[in-house]
């Protein structure tokens, strides 16, 4: 697919969404592709996490040791250009100090408040790396709700604003507490990193251990200003109606089917119990990102509504290989029918209109040598209506057609003309004895 340029007629904010979703996306395609040069079988996580970057949403990564979790952040992260950046690695012992900044001794003192100095620490990053997010304690994963969620920090008596865009966490394990659990609904995209699989990617792991990676020059970093006009004018992106009863259909679906597990997991029947709002609502944002990669991205993958909508697995998963298998078969089941109706509607109406204009072109008078072209354009037609039934005319679309009682009479009767044209023209074309 090609970058589509600004129509001249466009108003002058289309224009200039146009011109932020093309640029913005281009570097988001260049740096995405840049790093996952680095790192086999993971093009698929790289571009998430790029995703959190232009929505301002979290990524919680899980995989076992070993899978270059930290390694792929750190080098997701050198390639924002700019930002302000926060790491730390969660221990047992990890104290309000590590993530906030040293305490202010002197105004513990003077007015027995506890303020931290918060420079260069997590209230004051764009972009943070939590490593082994649950081994810290649950009193600090709490206090840190506020950052993820509305981002404030209260620091004293007073209130700072935080810059933060996004934080991307790792871990190998879940803990079970209540405060995990709200603390777990913060991170919208939920990854399963496992290790490589296919032989063919572990091969060309081991050709990159060999070699090594072919040095070429860095894209076009993305900016923080990227980064905040990409959101402004995201906000001018609408989903269609059918959209958003698609949205409802697929979530409904795979709560329901992960319910319907009864063997499953206890993990995966909690996650067909609910859904929270704030996870519905958070995924329109994802829809509409899709809407712009599809409308202005390079790639011929991101083409289709299947696609659009596919990244909500790590929104509505919870990093669980079984959650992934039910929701890219409810996605598939349930997004694909929609475009299969989709592409038979767009078939029909292409029949219709077809067949109104060959109608029209009809005229008793006209040469044999018209008669007999036209009787080709007529047979063609019909043909490709008719095409891939099996001897059952349109079985294809009968469904479609006799749940619109309307199309199914606008149908019927232009094919019944469009039989009648074919039956005068073969007569009228027919040599005489």
């Amino acid at each position: 697919m090609k970058l589509k340029k600004p129509d001249n007629k466009m108003s002058v904010r289309q224009r200039a969404s146009d011109d932020v979703f093309e640029d913005v996306i281009s570097k988001f395609e260049a740096n995405s592709s840049y790093v996952a040069r680095k790192f086999v079988g993971r093009q698929e996580v790289i571009e998430l996490i790029y995703t959190a970057f232009l929505l301002g949403k979290h990524v919680m990564l899980e995989g076992p040791p070993g899978v270059a979790k930290s390694k792929l952040v750190h080098a997701v992260f050198e390639t924002i250009k700019g930002s302000s950046q926060f790491y730390t690695m969660m221990m047992p012992n990890t104290t309000p100090e590590t993530l906030f900044g040293p305490i202010d001794m002197k105004a513990f003192r003077e007015r027995s408040e506890i303020v931290y100095n918060t420079k260069g620490m997590l209230p004051c990053a764009n972009l943070a790396f939590i490593d082994e997010v649950y081994r810290g304690p649950d009193t600090i994963l709490g206090s840190m709700l506020n950052i993820l969620n509305e981002r404030i920090f209260a620091n004293g008596a007073s209130t700072i604003e935080c810059p933060l865009i996004t934080a991307v966490g790792t871990t190998y394990f879940q803990s079970d507490s209540h405060i995990v659990e709200a603390f777990k609904d913060r991170w919208l995209f939920h990854f399963l990193l496992n290790p490589l699989s296919e032989r063919a990617e572990r091969l060309s792991l081991i050709q990159l251990a060999d070699e090594g990676v072919t040095q070429i020059e860095p894209p076009e970093p993305l900016t923080l200003t990227d980064i905040r006009k990409f959101k402004a004018h995201i906000r001018h992106v609408h989903l269609t109606d059918e959209q958003r009863e698609l949205y409802d259909d697929l979530v409904t679906n795979f709560a329901v089917k992960c319910a319907a597990e009864t063997g499953a997991s206890q993990d995966l029947r909690e996650c067909g119990k609910r859904i929270s709002d704030r996870r519905l609502v958070e995924g329109v944002e994802v829809l509409k990102l899709g809407k712009i990669l599809d409308e202005y991205g390079t790639s011929d993958d991101t083409s289709d509504d299947v696609s659009m909508f596919a990244v909500l697995k790590f929104v509505l998963c919870k990093g669980t290989k079984s959650q992934y298998e039910i929701f890219d078969e409810v996605c598939s089941r349930v997004i694909g029918g929609s475009i299969t109706k989709a592409q038979e509607m767009r078939e029909l109406n292409t029949f219709m209109q077809v067949a109104t204009k060959l109608i029209k072109s009809y005229d008793d008078s006209m040469p044999q040598q018209s008669k007999a072209a036209l009787l080709l354009k007529v047979n063609k037609a019909l043909n490709v209506r008719e095409a891939g039934t099996d001897g059952d005319e349109d079985d294809g679309v009968s469904e479609l057609i006799f749940s619109d009682p309307e199309l199914a009479a606008r149908y019927d009767s232009h094919r019944a003309k469009l039989k009648e044209l074919q039956l005068e023209l073969t007569k009228s074309t027919q040599p005489t004895l």
